[in-house]
């Protein structure tokens, strides 16, 4: 939902964070909403743990690939994590954010 939310009201969201993305929810949807939109200006975070179903990963790299395509830069506008051993669950998850908010809120000087 935060990549569509992203995606459809870049007025209001500034960046998205994804962390183990369902991407298989509604038959893939959101590929094509993303496909068919403009890229908005603002920041990625993407990731998925490596201990993940197929379900998961495949269409997370899936994802990744589209985003670049549309013109996301990784290490600029892009992150994408593929963390080993890592499972869907909240411990995963909580590894994974503080690295994640460090790429989406970067100090300003």
């Amino acid at each position: 939902i935060s990549l569509y939310a992203f995606f459809r009201r870049p007025d209001v969201f500034g960046f998205v964070g994804a962390m183990s993305p369902s991407f298989w929810f509604a038959g893939g949807a959101i590929f094509k909403v993303v496909q068919e939109a403009d890229a908005p200006r603002g920041r990625i975070y993407l990731d998925t743990g490596l201990a993940e179903s197929e379900r998961t990963i495949g269409p997370t790299r899936r994802m990744r690939a589209l985003l670049v395509e549309k013109g996301y830069q990784p290490g600029r506008r892009l992150r994408y994590v593929e963390a080993k051993g890592a499972r869907h669950n909240e411990a995963a998850w909580a590894e994974r954010l503080p690295a994640a908010l460090r790429f989406l809120l970067p100090r300003r000087h």
